[in-house]
């Protein structure tokens, strides 16, 4: 029997989906303007690690949440939805806005721009 392409993606979609059943935290990088913001889910302790490298906006001192709060809403109306498909009735398919929500801003930036001339 010759394995065509379409067999090939189809097992690797399995393979992939069952890794990610398995797996008790997911990691979402998401972009803002020029760099990225990584929401780190951890389903043993149900919190929502979020990891900035910028620093916090005085704007948002009293309430540092509040400028994750619209990326953390659309992460918790998208992901249910993909991890019905690719998981159902695993934990994941839970609300992540009841979790708990940290962010860990002592992130050590050594250079924000890589270029191929320094490695």
């Amino acid at each position: 029997m010759q394995i065509g392409k379409s067999t090939f993606v189809y097992f690797r979609a399995i393979f992939l989906l069952h890794l990610i059943c398995s797996l008790f935290q997911i990691h979402i990088p998401l972009q803002c303007i020029d760099e990225f913001i990584l929401f780190t889910l951890d389903q043993d302790t149900r919190t929502v690690y979020i990891l900035d490298p910028t620093p916090i906006n005085p704007m948002y001192r009293y309430n540092p949440l509040a400028k994750y709060v619209k990326k953390i809403i659309w992460i918790s109306e998208h992901l249910p939805k993909a991890m019905s498909e690719a998981c159902p009735g695993s934990r994941w398919n839970e609300d992540i806005l009841l979790w708990h929500h940290r962010i860990l801003d002592d992130i050590p930036v050594y250079n924000r721009y890589f270029s191929e001339d320094e490695y």
